[in-house]
């Protein structure tokens, strides 16, 4: 709720030319806005209580969750498996990244 309109008037001050107040680069600034998000959700999640754990139980990701996962994934075949996929990508966007290094 708070980065859409900060990164707006970020990107007004920064990049439309008649109200540039200073000059920053776009990956430098969308760092910064990263960090200001990610410090306002934790001092939020902090200054609030927290909920029920029962309310958050299907949200959290816990061990079980993974031992269960595993346990569907193990009677399927492997282009049905979405963690060799995953790798598969990994790899590709590495090689992309180092071919254009």
């Amino acid at each position: 709720a708070v980065g859409i309109p900060v990164g707006i008037v970020g990107f007004l001050f920064t990049q439309v030319p008649s109200l540039q107040l200073f000059e920053i680069q776009f990956l430098y600034a969308a760092t910064a806005l990263f960090l200001a998000n990610s410090l306002i959700v934790v001092v939020i999640s902090l200054l609030t209580p927290a909920p029920e754990y029962e309310s958050v139980k299907d949200l959290t990701w816990t061990p079980e969750l993974l031992r269960e996962e595993s346990q569907e994934l193990a009677g399927k075949p492997w282009y049905q498996n979405y963690r060799y996929w995953s790798i598969a990508l990994l790899v590709i966007t590495l090689g992309i990244v180092i071919s254009f290094w």
